[in-house]
């Protein structure tokens, strides 16, 4: 009989396993969307950035020669302009790449946060009080977990990260909201 529960333990694990592995697979590139979605929402919410509205040119004198040899194409030059490129958007959109981690790891803080609050919810109260607890405070929660994230990783101010992580959570419902009526539709 031990050997049949420790089967049906491991298989079951596996199989968990299997469906978290699928599943963060068919929805990384959804978050990631999502997130960059919300990114250029941000963006345009806070429009470009004072500071940054003409990018200024460089200019610096070589100290090898005057005048640049044009026969010679390893000479230095004598005087050089180089415009350096600014972007004027207020929170620079990630890369796919920097996107992919983002996600990732906002998705990892989001199991340990959901941990946690099952966890404070069990030792504050039991019963109904508990899941009306988890079911307001965990977006709270994740706002502030996808911010510091969001601020660690994308070079932002918390405050910004913060609207980044709100527009998300906004969009996903949005998204999950329109699931939801799809199959209510279909299902009747």
């Amino acid at each position: 009989m031990i050997g049949f529960q420790q089967r049906f333990l491991g298989t079951l694990t596996l199989r968990l396993a299997n469906r978290m592995t699928l599943s963060l697979l068919l929805l990384l590139p959804v978050a990631l969307v999502c997130l960059r979605a919300a990114v250029a929402l941000a963006n345009r919410f806070l429009g470009p950035t004072a500071e940054t509205a003409e990018p200024p040119a460089v200019e610096f004198e070589s100290s090898y020669a005057q005048t640049p040899d044009l026969d010679n194409p390893y000479s230095a030059p004598g005087h050089m302009s180089v415009a350096v490129e600014r972007t004027s958007k207020a929170i620079p959109e990630p890369s796919v790449g920097r996107s992919l981690i983002a996600v990732f790891v906002q998705w990892l803080g989001s199991m340990f946060s959901m941990f946690v609050m099952v966890l404070l919810a069990q030792f504050v109260s039991r019963g109904v009080i508990a899941g009306g607890v988890i079911v307001f405070v965990y977006p709270v929660a994740i706002a502030a977990v996808n911010a510091v994230i969001l601020k660690l990783i994308l070079p932002t101010t918390l405050r910004r990260g913060l609207l980044v992580a709100v527009l998300q959570l906004v969009i996903v419902g949005l998204i999950m909201g329109c699931i939801a009526m799809a199959f209510t539709f279909f299902l009747r």
